[in-house]
């Protein structure tokens, strides 16, 4: 059974009008790698960097596919409980309150 994960990677790939070798060749990984992440056969576990490889060849948004993979990403995981505690508060907030919040926050430089 597809996952969400699986589906978004193999509809964006057919939007984009390429082919299931094309898109391996293009992340550097083997075809039946692909076909195992969008049909959810085999659960095949996609590193952080391979989903990073697939977002940026499918003009997508790296986190979006972090985030469907069931991953944090590495530059935002807690390093200590102190982290942790605010990840487990703001994730209880509604979203308005999370945008409002982020919107009030000085942008990101590293970006």
């Amino acid at each position: 059974m597809a996952s969400e994960l699986g589906d978004l990677i193999r509809e964006r790939r057919q939007e984009l009008g390429m082919g299931l070798r094309e898109m391996a060749r293009a992340i550097k990984k083997s075809p039946s790698f692909l076909v195992g992440l969008e049909t959810g056969e085999g659960r095949p576990s996609a590193a952080e960097s391979t989903l990073r490889d697939i977002a940026s060849v499918l003009e997508l948004p790296p986190d979006r596919l972090i985030t469907l993979a069931g991953k944090v990403p590495m530059d935002v995981a807690p390093e200590d409980e102190l982290e942790a505690a605010l990840f487990r508060r703001m994730k209880s907030l509604p979203d308005e309150e999370k945008r409002r919040i982020l919107k009030g926050l000085p942008e990101d430089e590293a970006k």
